[in-house]
């Protein structure tokens, strides 16, 4: 088990490396579209801005000063770089640490200490890329909410780097942590339970050949009992975590299809039939019966409406959420023979499985109940007029 932690920390880490490094050059940082110019869209990056026009296609820019750029990404360039070679030192201290790997094998100590320095090293590759991500975005929301520029003047928004980079930095502390704690593992002793059940195996071949001797066989009915009430438990406590991994797995795909099926509100017009309208977390489709459905992301994440920019965030931890949880209580499951030597960090897999399980579960349950509650007020809403369409909950 201490091994498939390595091995699951240092790929999560890798993972999140590279995708730092995409973060880096991405030049998706913030994106601007013009309303009065629909064809025409900006994005900008921390090293280059590209204009994208219908007609014409990308053309991108490097910025020409870098002591001319606004400090947030001035510092972000330098976070971000640092991040890229820490996370690189990080990944070969801490590879060069596995105990898969026999290089090293006699110097327990110093392999401990790499893998150690590794987990540091990555968690601060991760801290270093969330700061400056989180820096952008927060002068991104100040400066589109900012009432002293005309309403007229266009605004920048959050670009696709952004939630790329939270994801990224999430990636490498969570694999730092993960080497970290299993370097301060120590490695359990062999388990003394086989002897009892090798004794058990015993006593149960002599009751079945009739061969017992007379103390063995006075408590014979007992012995029998107890041994089919423990079957009994065994049995019972396996099918139990099957089941809920199956209910969890279950929970966990139908999560990932509500957070993308543009299908959380519908709106029917009554002075036309032939049209629907529907609205998801990420985009709003139109189905007419003689054109199919059509739909259109939608251009700003901060001018979505509060429910559905909260739900945008709680829908995407709870995916991820979900997801670590199944894969830390499927390898604390009874069945699961991986680590079968070390039942106690089996049952701590196991609890933190179903913790992050339960908590995927309400930060869905949440924004659902929010967006609902939200559309049932609007529905009745005695302000708008009669003739207004409303918005409907789609089941």
């Amino acid at each position: 088990m201490r091994t498939a932690v390595q091995s699951v920390g240092l790929l999560l880490a890798l993972l999140g490396w590279v995708l730092a490094i995409i973060t880096t050059y991405l030049p998706h940082w913030k994106n601007l579209n013009l309303e009065l110019n629909e064809m025409e869209n900006w994005t900008m990056g921390l090293w280059k801005a590209c204009v994208i026009q219908e007609e014409v296609g990308r053309e991108c820019k490097d910025f020409d000063s870098f002591l001319a750029l606004p400090a947030e990404l001035q510092i972000s360039r330098i976070l971000m770089s640092l991040s890229n070679g820490l996370g690189l030192l990080g990944l070969l201290g801490s590879g060069c640490g596995l105990d898969c790997w026999r290089l090293g094998e006699s110097q327990k100590g110093l392999k401990r200490r790499l893998l150690i320095l590794g987990g540091l090293l990555l968690w601060t590759s991760g801290m270093m890329v969330l700061v400056p991500v989180s820096w952008v975005a927060h002068v991104t929301v100040q400066e589109f909410w900012d009432e002293t520029l005309p309403e007229i003047m266009p605004r920048w928004e959050f670009g696709e780097a952004l939630f790329l980079g939270w994801f990224a930095g999430f990636c490498l502390v969570l694999g730092g942590c993960l080497l970290h704690c299993a370097a301060c593992w120590s490695p359990a002793a062999p388990a003394l339970g086989r002897y009892a059940v090798a004794g058990l195996q015993d006593h149960g071949s002599y009751l079945e050949n009739g061969t017992a001797q007379p103390q063995q066989a006075r408590g014979r009915s007992r012995a029998g009992s107890g041994s089919r009430d423990v079957l009994m438990g065994l049995v019972f406590r396996k099918a139990t975590q099957s089941a809920a991994l199956v209910l969890a797995l279950l929970g966990w795909v139908l999560a990932c299809l509500t957070n993308y099926l543009p299908h959380w509100k519908n709106l029917n017009l009554e002075l036309n039939e032939m049209e629907n309208w529907t609205m998801g977390l990420w985009k709003t489709c139109v189905i007419q019966e003689e054109v199919g459905r059509e739909c259109k992301d939608f251009d700003s994440f901060l001018a979505l409406p509060a429910e559905l920019q909260i739900s945008r965030i709680l829908m995407s931890l709870s995916n991820g959420l979900g997801l670590l949880g199944l894969l830390g209580s499927g390898c604390g499951l009874d069945c699961w023979r991986l680590g079968e030597s070390q039942k106690g960090l089996k049952r701590r897999l196991l609890i933190l499985g179903g913790l992050l399980l339960w908590t995927s579960g309400v930060m869905v349950l949440v924004p659902v109940s929010w967006v609902a509650h939200v559309t049932v007020q609007e529905f009745w809403d005695e302000t708008l007029p009669e003739i207004m369409p409303r918005s409907a909950l789609f089941w």
